[in-house]
């Protein structure tokens, strides 16, 4: 996926190492993009799904959300998605 870039294996061993969290940016920029996103209940669930992979796999806290220069009539949609984030991956569900 090229919106997945991961996190610079150094920072997040010392971010462990020193026992600090690590919450990375999820950046999306374009009203097409997220307009896309938002009318696809399938492509959703594959980000959320991939979100909750990379939480396991890399120990995040959780995830910070950049979505820039979105179209105002996708903002129901970005609601909707936006609600179903929280507490999705929750401990120890994510252990």
């Amino acid at each position: 996926m090229d919106w997945l870039r991961g996190t610079e294996p150094t920072v997040l061993d010392t971010a462990h190492g020193e026992g600090l969290p690590v919450m990375p940016i999820v950046a999306l920029f374009g009203k097409k993009k997220f307009h896309d996103l938002a009318a696809s209940a399938e492509a959703q669930q594959r980000m959320n799904d991939a979100m909750i992979r990379e939480a396991k796999l890399h120990g995040y806290l959780g995830f910070q959300f950049d979505f820039e220069n979105l179209n105002y009539l996708d903002r129901d949609g970005l609601s909707a998605w936006l609600h179903g984030q929280p507490m999705r991956c929750t401990k120890p569900a994510c252990n």
